[in-house]
């Protein structure tokens, strides 16, 4: 897997355009990229939480339903402390299909982000996006991350604008992101979490007592 560091001689050294309010770069998306934009999905963390949740509540049921210390499953109680690390593994799994699922020559991308949208290049392949058709836009330490829907979005990579630039593409995007269309339905699926949640801990109460 390339690194960071791999990757940021990739960076082409006119990768940013100070001419107005337009922001330029040319990147290639690596595993990483991905990964980091899997991590800051709405509500990841708190996925983590509810996941931590749901299996010590699993783990009270077991281990109450057997008081014998002989009697207990410690296989299924080993598997159920070993979910987060699971999830974790599995998101890493889903990150390396995506991006080996993309093809090579279109993981170089030309950005050009100003006062209209967004529009990225790569090989046999256009992608333009005026602001009004955003849903959502949001920042990490490594990438920027566009929404057209609750689960679409596209990847921008800081390093394509280099240290100067990526605040010129930061400011752009929070001009913009009035303009964007509502996110509360990239929120509705935390519901069903903050049930299983409420679920959880009152399981782990209830056995408690």
């Amino acid at each position: 897997m390339a690194s960071a560091d791999v990757a940021e001689d990739l960076v082409s050294d006119d990768a940013m355009d100070d001419t107005g309010g337009i922001a330029r770069g040319h990147v290639e998306l690596i595993r990483d990229d991905v990964l980091e934009a899997l991590n800051a999905q709405p509500g990841s963390r708190f996925k983590t939480a509810v996941g931590l949740a749901v299996s010590a509540a699993a783990i009270t049921i077991v281990v109450q339903s057997s008081p014998q210390s002989g009697d207990r499953p410690w296989l299924v109680i080993g598997i159920l402390l070993a979910a987060p690390l699971l999830a974790r593994l599995g998101k890493r799994m889903v990150a390396t299909r995506m991006f080996k699922g993309m093809p090579e020559a279109q993981r170089r991308m030309d950005i050009e982000i100003d006062e209209q949208g967004i529009e990225v290049r790569s090989a046999g392949a256009l992608t333009r996006l005026r602001w009004k058709q955003l849903v959502a836009t949001r920042e990490t330490p490594r990438v920027f991350l566009v929404y057209t829907s609750a689960t679409a979005f596209l990847i921008l990579p800081k390093r394509a604008f280099k240290a100067k630039g990526a605040p010129k593409v930061a400011a752009l995007l929070a001009r913009h992101a009035g303009d964007v269309g509502s996110t509360a339905k990239m929120w509705q699926p935390q519901l069903l979490l903050w049930a299983l949640l409420g679920i959880a801990m009152a399981v782990i109460i209830m056995y408690m007592k």
